[in-house]
């Protein structure tokens, strides 16, 4: 019976862990697990959104270039549409260039039957002064990429400019 008591002894006075001291160091660890993981899942979430954001400036300030350098250095606007969808030049080597604006069924900006911006045109619109001396003409467009519900996938910026004829006669 004694050596009984000895074993009881020896064990009520071990150093293991108990089960509380192990419940509360797993509740522990848990927490931290879930919290690391929401951190990571929001950096992924904002490198996406950022991305998104830098292809449609980075496609706006294309578009904006290409768009300037032509109109600057047009002879003439040959046409600018009543509804602002379209814009006709005549260039210096006389040839003619256009800029045709479908925000409904293409979203795309097309120049001269080449893409300058694709899927992501929200809006566009040309705006043509012919009465001014040099011919002025503003440009406004809004491009979006993503679900405009979602907003850690949505990224939306709108671009504009006004631009003069440099070598208007």
């Amino acid at each position: 019976m004694g050596k009984i008591k000895k074993i009881i002894k020896l064990t009520i006075e071990s150093d293991a862990f108990t089960i509380v001291e192990m419940l509360v160091v797993v509740t522990i660890l848990g927490f931290l697990v879930l919290v690391g993981t929401n951190i990571f899942l929001n950096t992924l979430k904002s490198k996406k959104k950022t991305e998104s954001w830098q292809n449609i400036k980075q496609s706006g300030d294309y578009a904006l270039l290409v768009m300037t350098n032509k109109i600057r250095n047009a002879l003439e606007i040959n046409n600018c549409s009543d509804d602002g969808y379209s814009l006709t030049l005549v260039n210096g080597d006389r040839t003619t260039s256009s800029f045709v604006c479908d925000p409904v069924n293409n979203h795309a900006l097309v120049f001269d039957d080449y893409n300058l911006i694709s899927n992501y045109l929200i809006s566009c619109h040309f705006d043509c002064n012919l009465s001014a001396f040099p011919p002025v003409v503003k440009i406004s467009f809004t491009l979006a990429t993503g679900n405009p519900q979602d907003i850690n996938s949505y990224a939306s910026q709108d671009f504009s400019t006004t631009v003069s004829l440099r070598a208007y006669r």
